[in-house]
């Protein structure tokens, strides 16, 4: 048996057992990496498609894709590469592999590139966590304060609208101050994740998503006025709007982030020499969603919410889907209320399970730094501490602060960051450290790509997303 084929051998159920792991199927692997992908970032890609252009919008998502799949394949060189440094015991070489241990980024980098390392991959996770906390909120917030406008008012309610009524702000304000109530609860838990609720989140995904592109291709195709929006948003001036860069490229690469997830969802997979094509897998399938919901969504509304499920507040199932039903038709009540409340709930569905995972995570990981002596002077544990102190600002800022648009792209820079800027650098400190340390072979993981994962190529994506950094930051404010 050769080397790489060893080095993939499925994991030991047995062995699993004793470290109270329970081992998936390359099929849940795939379902919980769309979980992560699929989050609150999709549904701003329709508006963001509008204000940057579909030109540089399409671009921007289709590069963004390719490089997030090559650096979802980074994360998986690194992963392996940290396992054979830390447990290199007796032997004379490094063995370069995924196994039953979790290495995530912050202890990655502690390995490869010492405490600095360390701090620099925990701001980033910082931020970005508290930038996607603060869009969960700010979503939760907005679409059930849509609902219940729609169920119980017969009103529709748009809060990133212009014009939006007291009443609809109000019921925002008190549509947050439960969710405040629920998640700051539900943070002090310890939240594990179950392969059936997975699979139950992944066809939910999948029944919404079908829902919201059926009726977009229905209106689109039978909504003669969608041809006038065609002619004007893809005309020469408004293909690309380069001054609106920012608000392209912050949502689209928010969208395509789950990076930092990759080692709580390699560690249970059975068989990890499907790793790489189970992440380039669900990455090609969840761009083609994206550019279908982005581009149908774009083209379907004279007015596209920043929160494009908000458009289907007002689905009434009749005509194109939008139109006002003429007479009374009882299937197309029962039709539009279902719609309605599949699409509506999408968002709602996803941040109620997201924003406490994502509180624990970031209140363990700021835990880690706190001193002990604040556990002896409050008797309440650092944990608990953490998870709630970090966990309330992006509730406030939900409640004070509501664009939408601006949160995504912000949350999206920050995204990008952990998606390809600190994968790469860990890559090129990882390869540079076992390479003086034994030889440039030693480097070597099963998942090396041909051409991509040599060090030149890596270090030119770094040097690019660096500048396609600074062009974001500089053209947000303008926009």
């Amino acid at each position: 048996m050769d080397e790489r084929r060893e080095l993939l051998m499925p994991e030991d159920e047995e062995e699993a057992g004793k470290n109270g792991i329970k081992l998936y199927s390359s099929q849940v692997a795939m379902a919980m990496i769309i979980n992560y992908v699929v989050g609150t970032g999709c549904f701003g890609l329709p508006y963001a498609f509008v204000e940057g252009g579909y030109g540089l919008a399409v671009s921007i998502l289709l590069v963004g894709g390719v490089l997030a799949t090559v650096s979802m394949v980074y994360t998986l060189e690194i992963m392996a590469r940290a396992e054979g440094v830390a447990n290199i015991g007796e032997r004379t070489r490094p063995v370069n592999r995924i196994t039953l241990e979790k290495f995530d980024f912050t202890r990655i980098a502690q390995i490869f590139q010492g405490s600095y390392g360390a701090w620099i991959s925990q701001a980033g996770v910082f931020f970005y966590t508290s930038g996607l906390m603060w869009s969960y909120a700010s979503v939760f917030g907005s679409s059930v304060s849509s609902l219940f406008s729609s169920a119980f008012l017969s009103k529709s309610c748009d809060i990133y609208a212009a014009n939006a009524s007291m009443g609809c702000t109000t019921t925002y304000h008190f549509a947050l101050a439960f969710f405040t109530a629920i998640c700051l609860y539900l943070v002090l838990l310890n939240l594990s994740e179950q392969a059936v609720l997975q699979k139950f989140l992944s066809l939910y995904r999948m029944v919404a998503f079908t829902i919201m592109l059926v009726t977009l291709a229905w209106r689109v195709g039978t909504d003669p006025s969608v041809l006038v929006r065609f002619q004007t948003r893809t005309g020469s001036q408004l293909l690309f709007r380069w001054d609106k860069f920012g608000k392209a490229f912050g949502p689209c690469f928010l969208a395509l982030n789950c990076h930092f997830n990759l080692p709580d969802v390699m560690q249970p997979l059975r068989d990890k020499s499907r790793a790489s094509f189970i992440g380039t897998t669900a990455m090609a399938f969840v761009v083609v969603l994206y550019l279908l919901l982005a581009i149908l969504g774009g083209f379907a509304f004279e007015q596209v919410s920043p929160l494009v499920s908000l458009n289907w507040s007002t689905y009434t199932g009749c005509g194109n889907g939008w139109d006002i039903c003429l007479e009374p038709n009882r299937r197309a009540e029962l039709l539009s209320g279902a719609t309605r409340l599949v699409v509506l709930l999408f968002p709602v569905i996803n941040v109620m399970s997201s924003f406490p995972m994502n509180g624990v995570t970031l209140g363990d990981n700021i835990a880690l730094f706190l001193p002990e002596s604040i556990e002896r002077s409050t008797g309440v544990s650092r944990k608990a501490i953490a998870r709630i102190s970090f966990s309330l600002p992006p509730l406030i800022l939900a409640a004070l602060f509501k664009k939408l648009d601006l949160i995504l792209a912000v949350a999206g820079l920050f995204g990008f960051i952990l998606e390809i800027l600190i994968p790469c650098g860990m890559h090129l400190a990882s390869s540079k450290y076992i390479s003086e340390k034994w030889d440039a072979a030693a480097a070597l993981t099963p998942y090396n790509l041909p051409f991509w994962s040599s060090r030149h190529v890596v270090r030119l994506i770094y040097l690019i997303g660096f500048l396609a950094l600074f062009i974001a930051v500089i053209s947000i404010p303008s926009s």
